[in-house]
């Protein structure tokens, strides 16, 4: 275990993702500030949401293959990033078009309900103590409901978002083994619409969509009543969105743009393992390229966000 961590802190060095590319096409020099600025915030709010569909571990607090058919796995948690999100509810947009407009940035809690659920479909093959090569089959649900962060109301069209993907079992956990996994899932969000107040202005993403692609390379091992697990991985995500709203005698915005940036993960959890059921804590960091936002703020957006899970995993 104490190598995969190693192994682990050496991989993150060698994935550093790079900065996230925003294009945004349409705005009129009329309403330049505000559309660069409503065009800051689905940049950042991008960015922080698609931490929160992610989270750490694929199924919670699993980093090994179930074993083959029929073995699963069904995990309930809420996902909760430490965000910074931009304020701009006191900013003023409807200036000059040579001015960029200045940005609060505020903490705030994003949380997301989802449920991971596994089915062994190939146990593997026999190698020693252990099996090499097991295959799970991926599921998740995440709820999306009304959310009021900041100067934003997000609007999803759906309340919950599937997601699917696929776990290989690099060694399989047995008494003396750990067991290390790659996976890789698919999840996004419903599309959605958000509301944004300035000053000044009233302003609006619609269409909004943000769409994930992650990999997680994971060792487990139990130890009497107690499950440690540790990984390691990236994701992938695309937003893209239609930007609007009407700037006073200045105008209105119709714009779009869209976004595609990669961020690195590193978690590690604990559980208690109480028969079938396990109380699983995790706890991670996410880190990102930087978003080359178009307005200053009055604090970084880019920085290292922290995120944790708490729930509980059934497996038979």
């Amino acid at each position: 275990m104490r190598r995969l961590v190693v192994a682990t802190v050496a991989l993150a060095a060698l994935t550093a993702p790079a900065a996230a590319q925003t294009t945004t096409t349409g705005c009129a020099t009329a309403t330049s500030v505000a559309c660069n600025s409503l065009s800051d915030v689905f940049s950042s709010l991008s960015s922080q949401l698609a931490g929160a569909i992610t989270g750490g571990s694929h199924t919670l607090g699993l980093g090994t293959t179930l074993g083959g058919f029929p073995h699963f796995a069904v995990a309930a948690r809420v996902n909760t990033v430490f965000s910074r999100l931009p304020d701009p509810k006191n900013a003023s947009v409807a200036g000059a078009t040579s001015t960029a407009a200045k940005l609060a940035a505020n903490g705030e809690l994003i949380a997301l309900p989802t449920l991971d659920a596994a089915v062994g479909v190939f146990e593997g093959f026999k190698l020693g103590v252990t099996k090499v090569g097991g295959v799970d089959v991926l599921a998740s649900a995440t709820y999306v409901p009304n959310l009021d962060i900041s100067s934003l109301k997000v609007s999803p069209s759906a309340q919950y978002q599937l997601g699917y993907g696929l776990r290989i079992g690099l060694l399989e956990q047995s008494l003396i083994v750990p067991g290390v996994a790659f996976s890789i899932l698919k999840r996004d969000l419903p599309s959605m619409d958000v509301a944004v107040k300035t000053k000044d202005a009233n302003l609006a993403l619609s269409n909004y969509q943000v769409g994930s692609t992650s990999w997680r390379i994971a060792a487990q091992k139990n130890l009497l009543m107690l499950q440690a697990a540790v990984g390691y991985g990236q994701e992938t995500f695309d937003a893209r969105a239609r930007l609007g709203g009407t700037v006073g005698a200045l105008g209105t915005i119709n714009a779009t743009s869209k976004m595609t940036e990669k961020q690195n993960t590193l978690y590690g959890s604990l559980g208690l393992n109480l028969l079938l059921v396990k109380v699983v804590a995790e706890v991670g960091q996410t880190s990102g390229g930087d978003l080359n936002l178009l307005n200053p703020f009055d604090s970084n957006l880019t920085k290292k966000r922290y995120f944790a899970s708490l729930g509980a995993r059934f497996s038979l």
